[in-house]
Order: structure tokens, then C-alpha cells, then sequence
């Protein structure tokens, strides 16, 4: 499966409006990150997961984690 990944990034800082980034596969839409001054929030196709959101400092600590940086 090939996928996708579609961004649309305003011309400006980040504030209002977010920037959306939608992921698709052969299947359709797998999902959308939203990034924010403030957070970040992936929003899965699957309804059972819903969404995922956090701050800059816990998306941080998560991807030291995931890579055993700390």
C-alpha cells in the first residue's frame, strides 16, 4: 500500500489557523495530525481510538522515550 500525505501550511506562524496533515493510503484516509501553537493531535479514521492529544512537552518526552534519548 502506497501512502499519501497531504499538508496544507498556511503562510504564517502557527496560531490560527492550525496546520492539518492528512495521511491516506489505497484504503482511503488513514488520519489527520493537527499541529497548534499549543498542541498536537492526531485524529484516527478508526471512530474506536478517537482522538490523541497533547502538549509540545508530552509529544517531547514521547518521542525521547521512543527513541531512548532519556
Amino acid at each position: 500500500m502506497a501512502n499519501t500525505v497531504t499538508v496544507n501550511i498556511p503562510d504564517m506562524k502557527i496560531g490560527k489557523p492550525d496546520i492539518f496533515i492528512q495521511a491516506k493510503n489505497d484504503d482511503g484516509i488513514i488520519g489527520t495530525l493537527t499541529i497548534s501553537k499549543s498542541f498536537i493531535e492526531w485524529k484516527s479514521k478508526n471512530k474506536k481510538t478517537g482522538k490523541r492529544k497533547m502538549s509540545w512537552k508530552q509529544f517531547d518526552n514521547l518521542i525521547a522515550t521512543y527513541f531512548n534519548d532519556k
